[in-house]
């Protein structure tokens, strides 16, 4: 079942769940907008901060992702490849087979709401990403963002990394 027919607003206490999770929405670039105000030297920081917030927060999702499929790392993938695009997060490609794999995103709203940049700036993407794949490979795996609109690129590209 798509994450967008699960998402269910409780209108009484003003928030939105998928199960016991709660989601926010939120434009884009308010979020971004904050992230471009900081200082460099804090705005590495806060991206690198958000990267493994997401990373680490995400497990909960996987695990409901994973119990609708289970074994089946492919239904795993497309489940939070389809739950991105549900919650706004641009549309997601994974190509390339372990241990070399990308995923190209188009759309992302991490890269529109910031704008123009010198540097990537999909932070909850890599995390998300870098998630994912430990839990299809069974192993700790990092993520880094390789390219991104924010930089002039076409779409957002990132790269899995062994550890």
């Amino acid at each position: 079942m798509r994450l967008k027919s699960r998402l269910r607003f409780d209108t009484d206490r003003g928030a939105l769940y998928d199960s016991d999770r709660r989601y926010l929405l939120m434009r884009s670039d308010v979020l971004m907008s904050a992230v471009r105000a900081l200082p460099l030297s804090s705005r590495e920081q806060f991206l690198t901060a958000l990267t493994e917030s997401a990373r680490s927060y995400v497990a909960s999702s996987l695990i409901a992702y994973a119990a609708q499929t289970p074994g089946d790392s492919g239904a795993l993938i497309q489940a939070t490849v389809d739950a991105a695009c549900d919650l706004g997060w641009g549309v997601w490609q994974i190509h390339g087979n372990p241990p070399r794999q990308w995923l190209r995103v188009s759309h992302s709203p991490f890269a529109q709401g910031y704008g123009a940049s010198d540097t990537e700036v999909c932070a909850p993407v890599t995390g998300v990403f870098a998630a994912l794949m430990s839990q299809v490979l069974g192993s700790s795996v990092q993520a880094r963002e390789v390219g991104c609109v924010a930089t002039g690129h076409e779409y957002c590209e990132f790269e899995l990394l062994p550890v």
